[in-house]
C-alpha cells in the first residue's frame, strides 16, 4: 500500500546536514581573515625596525583581552538590570520609561 509520502535518503555521519546552501562560507572567510591578519609567521613585530599595522592591532586586542573580565562583569550587571526592569514593568510596579 502506498501512503503518498516519499522517503528521502539521508546521508548520515558526524555533523551531517540536509542544508544545501553555503552557510559555512562566512565563518570560514572570517576565520581565514583573522588568521592572516593576526597570526602566521610572525615572531617579532620590531625585527625589521618598522612598526607594522599588525602591531597596532595586536596591541589593541591585547588591551581588550586584559580587560575581558571587566567587560564580562559590566555585561552581566547590565543584563541583570535589564531583566529586573522588564520584570518591574511587566508587573506594573513601575511605568515604562519610553525615551523615544
Amino acid at each position: 500500500m502506498h501512503s503518498g509520502v516519499r522517503s528521502v535518503a539521508v546521508r548520515g555521519g558526524f555533523a551531517s546536514t540536509q542544508r544545501r546552501d553555503r552557510w559555512w562560507v562566512t565563518p570560514a572567510a572570517t576565520a581565514c581573515g583573522l588568521v592572516l591578519l593576526f597570526g602566521g609567521k610572525l615572531d617579532c613585530f620590531s625585527c625589521r625596525g618598522v612598526v607594522s599595522p599588525r602591531h597596532g592591532l595586536w596591541k589593541g586586542s591585547t588591551w581588550l583581552n586584559e580587560r575581558h573580565m571587566l567587560f564580562a562583569w559590566i555585561s552581566l550587571v547590565w543584563v541583570v538590570f535589564t531583566d529586573i526592569y522588564i520584570y518591574l514593568v511587566s508587573t506594573g510596579t513601575v511605568t515604562d520609561l519610553n525615551t523615544w
